[in-house]
């Protein structure tokens, strides 16, 4: 097995070639459910909502449980604020995206609240069209008091 090499003097043969050679790349695997899950971060905020790693560290210390996200509700004027645990599959994702580093977390008033990489917001906008459609109908359907994965699999929505 081979390790890639670029010559990164040419800024465009460079990007051309980093481009072909992700596109090939078995290791990177991007769904319609991690489209789907970065967008809701990305869109969250005008939602009254916000994204959270659960912050008591002795829970990932235990190998029979992952990191927790939570979605944060709150209300105007910050009168209530409620946690809502995301169902199994949505923290998959959410915890998959985490690991390859297209989202992250930043510590403000206690807790660590989710945002999108630079790199997540790259592949947002290099799937867009593969997705947008889809995500466009789904958008619509969202409850933005307690989010769920559309039903439709990854290999529903391909093209």
């Amino acid at each position: 097995m081979s390790i890639p090499t670029f010559d990164y003097t040419d800024k465009v043969q460079l990007t051309e070639k980093l481009s072909d050679f992700l596109r090939r790349a078995s290791w990177l695997q991007f769904n319609y459910h991690d489209y789907f899950a970065l967008s809701m971060i990305v869109f969250a905020k005008q939602h009254g909502t916000e994204f959270q790693i659960d912050d008591s560290y002795t829970i990932f210390s235990e190998a029979s449980q992952g990191m927790v996200f939570y979605q944060l509700l709150g209300r105007p004027r910050g009168k209530q604020v409620v946690l809502h645990a995301f169902e199994e599959d949505y923290n998959r994702v959410l915890r998959r995206l985490y690991a390859q580093a297209l989202i992250a977390s930043h510590s403000t008033d206690n807790t660590f609240k989710l945002y999108v990489t630079e790199a997540g917001i790259h592949l947002l906008d290099w799937f867009s069209t593969t997705y947008i459609e889809t995500f466009a109908n789904d958008y619509l359907n969202v409850n933005w008091f307690d989010l769920k994965l559309p039903k439709q699999s990854a290999d529903e929505i391909s093209k």
